[in-house]
């Protein structure tokens, strides 16, 4: 068709050849580099192995929204008296409550460590650990809780 065009146009103005002829080079040119694009293209339609190994998988694992709030507030770090009562003691209580309504549930005696009483009671964390509360005593009374 593109040389038809320019062959039309070279009888039409023969004094223009050169333009005519660089214009059907040109329109030639582009038409097979699209065609080889295509091809390649279509020869690479597939995902490789590669990239479906780098892909993100569709389907993410739902964390559950207790165990963001854990990692939330059980960073590795201490805690002063004040912010142990507002923000880890609410989270342990409910851990240490669930753990004894399943054991009362199945009928076992629970003998409470010191700590776990003083955290069921309400007991502050100043008159229990002192000004600070460290990861270790938070891991101590983790423990205690998963033994029971």
């Amino acid at each position: 068709m593109a040389t038809c065009v320019a062959l039309g146009a070279l009888a039409l103005w023969p004094h223009r050849s050169h333009a005519i002829v660089a214009s059907w080079a040109v329109a030639m040119l582009t038409w097979g580099l699209l065609r080889a694009v295509g091809g390649a293209r279509h020869l690479t339609s597939g995902r490789s192995e590669f990239d479906r190994a780098l892909a993100t998988p569709a389907h993410r694992p739902v964390r559950p929204e207790d165990l963001e709030r854990c990692e939330r507030i059980f960073g590795w770090k201490a805690y002063p008296a004040r912010d142990f009562d507002h923000h880890v003691r609410p989270l342990l209580s409910e851990l240490l409550e669930h753990r004894v309504g399943e054991a009362g549930r199945s009928g076992a005696a629970l003998e409470l460590g010191p700590e776990l009483r003083a955290l069921r009671e309400g007991a502050g964390a100043e008159a229990t650990f002192g000004a600070i509360v460290t990861t270790e005593d938070v891991e101590r009374i983790i423990r205690g809780i998963e033994e029971l």
